[in-house]
């Protein structure tokens, strides 16, 4: 603190620091999840009625190939489990044949469909998640379908 005391006004030390967390794959995608059911709780009951569109355009700002995946795997929930159960693996095996970064992507991909997943099952179906729209005019908590 004296170091930071001493320095000339308008300057600032660089801190850098990494923080990896001990959790398991299944507590790792539990929180993505939940991430997901508290936006959508945020929005419909303590009034942040910017957040599930941005949720939205989120999504839509996400890799196509990240969102084709998050469709499908929602759309289709034994597909969700099985690609959930193999990621580890492939993620493993993809950067060990050299395709580097590809395992992290893939894991990114699963994480998106677990949050997704969190908010589509917050919401009531994923018809529901898909109808939202990327603008201000999204309709109060119990308008248009948007019942709890």
């Amino acid at each position: 603190m004296k170091e930071r005391l001493d320095r000339p006004l308008g300057t600032e030390l660089a801190a850098r620091s990494f923080h990896f967390a001990a959790r398991s794959y299944e507590s790792w995608l539990a929180n993505a999840r939940a991430y997901g059911t508290n936006d959508v709780i945020f929005w419909r009951d303590l009034g942040r009625e910017w957040l599930l569109p941005t949720v939205r355009a989120e999504f839509d700002d996400r890799h196509r190939l990240t969102r084709a995946f998050t469709r499908v795997g929602l759309s289709m929930p034994v597909l969700e489990r099985v690609a959930t159960r193999l990621a580890p693996r492939w993620a493993g095996l993809v950067d060990r044949v050299g395709l580097d970064g590809s395992g992290r992507r893939l894991l990114s991909g699963v994480y998106n469909l677990a949050y997704y997943r969190g908010v589509a099952d917050e919401l009531g179906s994923v018809d529901r998640f898909l109808a939202i729209t990327p603008s201000d005019e999204m309709p109060e908590p119990g308008v248009s379908g948007f019942t709890t």
